[in-house]
């Protein structure tokens, strides 16, 4: 169950150091066949609109975009970006592309109170196509469709368009278990980047695909559907229409033409400046939030995709805190133990509960008041109850095997 007091998943880990321009980090390589600690760099890029700089690595069972934080948390416009990663890093896994893109409104859902997705977020798209072949001509051309409504790129889910039918067919159902075509909004196939299918725990209660009417005191009108009555609310007028609150990351997978495309990890610059906030001058740890992809039962690739979305903040070597936002990749089909996969953990919630583990110099916990108590009580291998209410009161319970 997520709840609307359901918090984050953080990982407070030692700092291992990470690196974004001059220094680079010991072991790291621009491309070739390396040990599983070493980091490839996979491409650097400037950002044409202000200079700001990003890059991508591989590492151990991590793929990821690495920049300042202030890369993500100062930008006012909308931003997209796709460029190829460098060949000696895709080397056994799915994805060989990334598109990195801005929404400074947000997107659907959106109640224009903060609730659901309607708060300024990135998509961080990791594709298995390369940046031609999702253009026009390409093998998945995601480059046009026929739109309808108020949204230039949104594809029109109803249309008989040859194009459209491309966007809207799914992949066989056993391949996106856990996930959520969501029927509202108009839909979410948009040119430029496939079907969105969503993480189905966003639509529990209180989630970010929730929508609940009649609140804040207000009668909401009878008739339109809930969402609609959402969408009104873009006039200033209140309705009543609410989403839930979303905690600032979500695992999102794109399909088109009856095939998985893309894996994203979809997070908002808020998150990643209360995240870079937590890192002291002082401090020697890596802040790190993480969330599991839907597990499908079902995969048509041979090649190695994610297990899961992850957002880490760290000091690289010139002493400037870095943002890496990224994949975790699955270890067993890269044939080797990666150090990441074991963070992951489903989120268990009664009233105002959550749960977080502490293993080996790693920790999840629960972001937001919980954070202090996490601190003082931090232990290893054991499993904790903090009631997010009151940071104060916690309990613990048998040693967690990992």
């Amino acid at each position: 169950m997520v709840s609307k007091t359901s918090k984050i998943l953080l990982g407070l880990l030692l700092s291992s150091g990470s690196v974004l321009g001059k220094g680079g980090k010991k072991g790291e390589k621009s491309s070739g066949k390396g040990s599983s600690n070493e980091r490839m760099a996979c491409g650097s890029h400037t950002r044409e609109i202000d200079g700001g700089r990003y890059a991508y690595y591989r590492q151990d069972d991590e793929l990821y975009v690495e920049a300042h934080p202030d890369f993500f948390t100062n930008l006012t416009g909308p931003f997209e970006s796709k460029k190829d990663l460098d060949p000696a890093c895709t080397k056994g896994i799915f994805h060989n592309m990334g598109f990195l893109a801005f929404n400074p409104m947000g997107h659907p859902s959106l109640d224009f109170y903060g609730g659901g997705y309607g708060v300024p977020h990135w998509d961080m798209h990791f594709f298995n196509p390369s940046a031609a072949d999702t253009e026009a001509g390409g093998d998945v051309d995601v480059s046009s469709c026929a739109v309808t409504g108020p949204v230039p790129v949104l594809c029109d889910q109803i249309s008989t368009d040859p194009r459209n039918i491309k966007f809207n067919t799914l992949p066989p159902a056993e391949e996106i278990t856990g996930y959520y075509e969501d029927p509202n909004w108009g839909g979410h196939a948009i040119i430029g980047h496939g079907l969105h299918l969503l993480d189905g725990r966003g639509a529990l209660p209180g989630g970010p695909l929730d929508i609940t009417l009649n609140n804040n005191g207000i009668t909401s009108p009878v008739g339109p559907p809930p969402y609609a009555i959402c969408l009104m609310q873009g006039d200033g007028v209140d309705r009543g229409c609410r989403l839930g609150q979303w905690d600032g990351l979500d695992p999102v997978l794109l399909t088109y033409n009856g095939k998985v495309i893309a894996q994203e990890p979809m997070f908002t610059s808020g998150l990643i400046s209360t995240m870079a906030g937590l890192i002291t001058a002082s401090s020697p740890l890596e802040v790190r939030v993480q969330k599991p992809f839907p597990t499908a039962e079902k995969q048509s690739s041979k090649k190695a995709m994610a297990t899961d979305v992850y957002i880490a903040i760290d000091r690289n070597v010139d002493g400037d805190k870095v943002a890496q936002i990224g994949l975790v990749l699955d270890s067993v089909k890269l044939g080797k133990k990666g150090k990441h996969g074991k963070l992951s953990m489903e989120v268990t919630s009664g009233p105002g509960m959550q749960m977080f583990a502490v293993s080996g110099g790693a920790a999840l916990l629960v972001a937001g008041t919980a954070l202090v108590a996490f601190r003082a009580m931090r232990k290893a291998n054991t499993v904790h109850t903090i009631n997010i209410e009151d940071s104060s009161s916690f309990t613990e319970s048998t040693p967690l095997t990992v």
